[in-house]
């Protein structure tokens, strides 16, 4: 039942955006654990005891609230899916704009080095056995690897977001996690991953834009030199020719996954 306050938490912080990781950890400081915190909530005649906005104060005692977590926990655990709090998922940052919680199908140890690499549907079969083949790699070094590719057969994770009840076929999926909320996508992806490898990729939008944001916040961009007649390559080669690092082979994944600092 532990893992329930930080649902709640969570249904507090959808609704009211003050609310997030730093004001938890001053309540922390002052309370001393979630559970007190979620004690004195039970009793609205302490509700002049918590000093923060009001606004706050009247989600932490709102019945309606607190079934609707309940209620989200329930489903959660029917499904067998694991809750991970912040505490566990991200004990290398001290980030507010984070979730104050994440589901997966396993355990995952998202403190290792993370790694995310690119795949459209414009992958050609010679660049999906390369993800294939990186991924082996990068898993073997203890790393985590992120991407949009599924696969029953090989342990990439998939990113998805939004409330459990959406997520219908859940039983049938394995390595992913879920963030409660899209808001956090960006930061999680920032705060998160270490290193982003195209593979291949044609000049589109969210390539670009997803590359600029981790070149933005200092992230290492690695590129595999790829076909120049075919356009679905033109983006990641056009890096290539702006100075992004290349990847020629198996000791070139590894020397990137030893040179991440975190």
């Amino acid at each position: 039942m532990d893992n329930y306050y930080y649902i709640w938490m969570q249904e507090i912080a959808n609704l009211n955006e003050k609310f997030d990781i730093s004001l938890y950890k001053n309540l922390i400081k002052k309370y001393g654990s979630i559970e007190k915190i979620y004690s004195l909530t039970e009793n609205k005649e302490k509700s002049k005891e918590i000093d923060v906005d009001n606004s706050i104060v009247n989600l932490l005692f709102d019945d309606n609230i607190k079934r609707k977590a309940k209620n989200k926990y329930k489903k959660i655990m029917e499904n067998k899916i694991i809750i991970i709090p912040f505490e566990k998922y991200n004990k290398r940052l001290n980030v507010k704009n984070m979730p104050f919680y994440i589901l997966s199908d396993k355990q995952i140890n998202l403190n290792n080095k993370n790694v995310y690499i690119f795949y459209d549907n414009y992958f050609s079969n010679f660049s999906e056995t390369l993800l294939k083949y990186f991924t082996k790699i990068i898993n073997e070094e203890k790393c985590n690897v992120f991407s949009e590719y599924k696969s029953e057969k090989i342990e990439i994770l998939n990113i998805y977001f939004g409330d459990i009840v959406n997520f219908r076929n859940i039983k049938a999926s394995r390595n992913y996690i879920i963030l409660p909320n899209l808001k956090y996508l960006k930061s999680f992806i920032i705060n998160m991953l270490d290193v982003l490898i195209i593979i291949q990729a044609r000049y589109e939008k969210n390539i670009v834009m997803f590359t600029d944001m981790m070149l933005e916040y200092g992230k290492e961009v690695y590129v595999v030199p790829s076909n120049i007649f075919r356009k679905n390559s033109y983006f990641s080669n056009y890096l290539i020719k702006q100075g992004a690092q290349i990847i020629l082979n198996k000791q070139d994944i590894k020397v990137l996954l030893n040179n991440i600092i975190y």
